[in-house]
């Protein structure tokens, strides 16, 4: 690229001079360097917008996707537009798993009688086998035939 030699070559000789040899203006390897500076800062820009993201995403048991995470981003004083946080997420593999639904696994509205608490809640026995006490194991429920529920 002529551009990159000329800068490359700027203290040996003069702008001017490798332009005029170069063939090309000026102004254009000026643009090219001002160009080349805001590149730069908005790569930065986007390293450093990545790295919250992660962070957060990361902060959020990864459940959170680009709406509610742009909504956290706002609130700690980076805004920005949701597109922009969904493009961040997207080349780094950022997606939002779903919250597992809350299963019922007691079934606390039968009409079965409490049992009668016949230690007291003194659990100290002076001999062994004195006192038992136990309860009822949860068991997972099967479909017939099928070892998944």
């Amino acid at each position: 690229m002529k551009y990159a030699a000329i800068h490359q070559h700027r203290s040996v000789h003069s702008i001017a001079r490798q332009c005029a040899v170069l063939g090309v203006s000026r102004s254009g390897y000026y643009a090219w360097l001002r160009r080349r500076e805001t590149t730069s800062q908005r790569l930065a820009e986007r390293a450093k917008r990545d790295a919250k993201v992660v962070e957060l995403f990361e902060a959020k048991k990864r459940r959170y996707g680009s709406p509610r995470l742009r909504e956290e981003l706002e609130a700690e004083g980076m805004a920005m537009n949701r597109k922009t946080v969904a493009e961040s997420m997207r080349p780094q593999g950022l997606r939002a798993r779903a919250a597992k639904p809350f299963r019922h696994t007691t079934d606390s509205g039968h009409s079965l009688g409490v049992a009668p608490d016949v230690l007291a809640q003194d659990f100290s026995a002076k001999r062994p086998d004195e006192q038992w006490a136990g309860d009822t194991p949860t068991c997972a429920r099967y479909k017939a035939g099928s070892t998944s529920r």
